[in-house]
């Protein structure tokens, strides 16, 4: 924090990074056990038009709190990079983390839209038996996925760049960033193609490689990391 003299304080709650980690990891976890056992029916990968139509207008208070569980994961993300940030001060460019910051920002906006989208206007379509707007929302969606994955992939790259600079950070972390990043981009693809039946499959491998990245560096930025 920089005051009027511009000279920077060095005050870190050393705690908080661990704990946005590990919140960030097992909400992400909790929020996938959600899609699987919720959302899935109610998706192009899980049903066809007709059968996902009623399954989504039988309980909208159902279909929208596995959406929230999302939301919140989104923004777990942001407290994830900005703890991380804050954690890392000098030890890395600020400037690049800065950006990260932003990018992870920008994309749980998106992301979380694209949730609200579905939770909110779904049902009432499918209980309406509006099935071409009711696509035109799942696609709309698809689309914010896309997009926030793009945001995420760089955003998370530019930590895991940065961690990597720290003899304190396990490699096992840092492997499991790279291939969340890795996935990220693979995931944004997959969703922009409309590939719904790989969506899953992508969505799985990126949320399961942020559980455990988000839950390994925890132990890694313990008090005595600092």
């Amino acid at each position: 924090m920089h005051g009027a003299s511009g000279l920077r304080t060095v005050a870190v709650d050393v705690d908080t990074p661990r704990s946005a980690c590990a919140i960030t990891g097992i909400v992400h976890l909790a929020a996938l056990g959600m899609s699987a056992g919720v959302l899935a029916p109610g998706t192009p990968s899980g049903a066809d038009l007709p059968a996902r139509m009623v399954y989504v207008a039988a309980d909208p208070r159902r279909w929208g709190m596995g959406w929230v569980a999302w939301m919140l994961a989104a923004l777990t993300m942001v407290w994830f990079v900005v703890s991380v940030r804050d954690w890392l001060g000098d030890r890395a460019e600020p400037r690049r983390l800065r950006l990260a910051s932003h990018l992870i920002v920008f994309g749980a906006a998106v992301e979380t839209a694209g949730h609200v989208l579905a939770a909110g206007m779904l049902p009432s379509l499918a209980a309406a038996q509006q099935g071409p707007t009711f696509v035109a929302v799942e696609r709309a969606v698809e689309l914010s996925g896309a997009a926030s994955a793009f945001c995420f992939a760089p955003g998370i790259g530019i930590v895991v760049a940065a961690l990597a600079r720290l003899p304190a950070i396990g490699r096992f972390t840092l492997g499991a960033g790279v291939l969340n990043v890795a996935g990220a981009f693979g995931m944004a693809f997959v969703h922009f193609a409309g590939a719904t039946k790989m969506i899953p499959v992508a969505t799985g491998s990126v949320v399961l490689t942020m559980a455990a990245f988000a839950l390994s560096l925890a132990r890694d930025v313990g008090p005595s990391k600092a």
